[in-house]
């Protein structure tokens, strides 16, 4: 109600004052009624949209991890690429451990022998597998892909040592170092068979 008409109507006998004073304050609290839900709609969009952009950056993140991943195996197949024997078409196969399970290679003679003489080495290579030259060289990076405290820094090189002594670590960080997304952590350069199986 508006004062001059509320003290028209208190004037006029139709309202007390008591009454008016109610009129006054029911009008009130029916504002504020109105008012809190759109407060609490505002609030609730508000938590609406930062769970939506929390599960953005995650989704984010999955394909960035995804992609990344996607490129470290282009990089070693390419790797593999450079120096894998072409195959061959034999009826003659070398059988060999993968894990678990027993598997088979086609294979001449001549591989066969360099094979157990220890010049060639088998590696897994697009869902099959290659034979490699065993002393063929590779390189090899470790970086971070998000920002990160470096923790057992030395314990890769000594990981990669276990499965080829002669691989050479070159440490690009130390444990304790707060590094960036894309930093480089350890460099490895050694016999791309020994390099390969660390990879995998």
């Amino acid at each position: 109600m508006s004062s001059s008409l509320r003290d028209q109507l208190i004037a006029a006998g139709l309202v007390t004052e008591r009454q008016a004073k109610q009129a006054r304050q029911e009008q009130a609290r029916q504002f504020k009624q109105r008012k809190l839900p759109d407060n609490a709609a505002k609030a609730a969009a508000e938590r609406a949209q930062a769970a939506k952009a929390a599960r953005d950056q995650e989704l984010a993140q999955r394909q960035q991890e995804k992609a990344e991943r996607k490129a470290r195996r282009a990089q070693v197949n390419q790797m593999v690429e450079q120096v894998a024997l072409p195959k061959v078409e034999s009826d003659d196969s070398y059988s060999f451990v993968d894990g678990t399970t027993i598997r088979r290679i086609p294979i001449t003679a001549e591989l066969r022998n360099r094979l157990t003489a220890g010049e060639l080495a088998i590696v897994r290579f697009r869902g099959s597998y290659a034979l490699v030259p065993a002393d063929a060289k590779a390189k090899a990076a470790f970086v971070a892909r998000q920002p990160l405290v470096v923790c057992g820094a030395g314990l890769i090189p000594r990981l990669f040592w276990l499965l080829d002594p002669t691989i050479q670590a070159f440490p690009k960080s130390a444990d304790g170092m707060r590094v960036e997304s894309g930093t480089t952590l350890l460099g490895l350069k050694g016999r791309a068979p020994a390099i390969l199986a660390g990879e995998r």
